[in-house]
C-alpha cells in the first residue's frame, strides 16, 4: 500500500521550521486512520499510520529532536490502546508531498483494506511553552489543524483512491506560516 498526502505549503526543512516557531515545544504530526469496522470511532482492528516530528527545548536548555524517521503504523486493540507498532517499508518527502508505504505482510489486517474502507486524516502543528521551570511539561499556545473529511468524521461511501480537501480549511491561531493544510490524499492498494 502507498499513501500520498499533498499539502499546500510543507517546508523543505521541517525540523528547522519547527525550531523557528519559537517556544519550548513544537511538533508536526500527520496520521491516517482506516476505520476497519466502519464504526465511525477508533476501535478494535482500526489501522493508524502516522508521522511525527518534534523539537523540544529541554529543561536544561538542550535540544531534543525526534526526526521524521519516527514513522509508525499501529493496529488498534480496543478504544485508545494499541496492539503493536510496525516499521513501515519506506517514507519520502518531496516538496509539498509526504509518501509512505507499508507491506501487507507486515501489518495485521492491512489486506482487509479496500477502496471503500472509511478513513480520517489529521494533520497538526503545535507550539507550546514550559509550564514549570525545570520540568518538561508544556502549555499549548498555538495550534493549526486540518482534517479530512472533518474532525472525528470518516469518509463514507466514497472511493479512497484520490480524495481532495479544500484549500484554506484549517483551524487554529496565527503562526508564521501554515504547513498543515491538506490538499489531497491518494491511496494505492497493493494487489
Amino acid at each position: 500500500m502507498a499513501i500520498k498526502i499533498t499539502f499546500t505549503n510543507l517546508p523543505e526543512d521541517l525540523e528547522a521550521h519547527l525550531l523557528d516557531l519559537g517556544g519550548d515545544y513544537n511538533s508536526f504530526e500527520t496520521k491516517l486512520t482506516f476505520d476497519m469496522d466502519s464504526s465511525g470511532t477508533l476501535s478494535t482492528r482500526d489501522i493508524v499510520l502516522g508521522l511525527r516530528s518534534e523539537s523540544i527545548i529541554n529543561a536544561d536548555g538542550s535540544l531534543n529532536q525526534l526526526t521524521e524517521t519516527t514513522l509508525r503504523a499501529k493496529v488498534v486493540h480496543g478504544p485508545g490502546s494499541y496492539d503493536r507498532d510496525f516499521n513501515l517499508e519506506s517514507f519520502t518527502r518531496n516538496e509539498n508531498v509526504i509518501i509512505f508505504t507499508a507491506k501487507a505482510s507486515e501489518i495485521g489486517w492491512i489486506n482487509d483494506i479496500n477502496s471503500d474502507t472509511p478513513i480520517n486524516v489529521a494533520s497538526k502543528v503545535m507550539n507550546g511553552t514550559r509550564i514549570t521551570e525545570g520540568e518538561n511539561s508544556f502549555r499549548l499556545n498555538r495550534q493549526h489543524v486540518d482534517f479530512y473529511p472533518a474532525e472525528e468524521v470518516y469518509t463514507s461511501g466514497v472511493d479512497i483512491g484520490l480524495l481532495e480537501d479544500p484549500q484554506g480549511d484549517i483551524d487554529g491561531g496565527s503562526m508564521k506560516e501554515v504547513v498543515v493544510d491538506i490538499l489531497s490524499i491518494e491511496i494505492t492498494l497493493s494487489e
